[in-house]
């Protein structure tokens, strides 16, 4: 459930297809202007047996995923078990209250095994109310969808 309820929502594709990898992906850089919250959608193809994937939210201060060097919002993981990862959607959602800089993405790292991904696509919305007080220490929600 969204922490916020949405006035303004723009939706993009934050990142084409992947093919069969261990290395980094990184969706597209978002600008946060006007904006309170960010969620990815990631929908993956097929993910091996025993990977490990982590989901690490990061920020600039430059239109730019390499420079300035980003900082990491946070981060979450998963590990893939018995094809409970082939073909699903992973909701990643960075709360207003992490955002600090104007330029957000999404980088996805795997340990061990590979994976692919179909498309990462952003969603980003300002707030018109804020209809619960989110919990401080909660910085990123990762989330698995059949």
């Amino acid at each position: 459930m969204h922490a916020l309820e949405s006035e303004k929502s723009v939706v993009s594709v934050g990142s084409n297809a992947v093919a069969d990898t261990t290395s980094e992906t990184k969706s597209a850089v978002e600008d946060m202007a006007g904006f309170d919250e960010i969620e990815y959608l990631v929908h993956f193809g097929d993910v091996d047996a025993a990977a490990v994937l982590t989901f690490t939210a990061k920020e600039n201060t430059a239109n730019s995923d390499s420079s300035p060097t980003p900082t990491t919002v946070g981060s979450g993981s998963i590990t893939e078990d018995s094809g409970n990862l082939d073909n699903k959607l992973v909701r990643v959602v960075v709360k207003k209250s992490k955002i600090t800089k104007r330029y957000h993405f999404l980088s996805i790292t795997a340990a061990d095994e590979s994976y692919e991904i179909q498309s990462i696509i952003t969603r980003r919305t300002s707030a018109r109310a804020v209809p619960v007080t989110p919990d401080a220490d909660e910085v990123l929600t990762v989330e698995l969808y059949s």
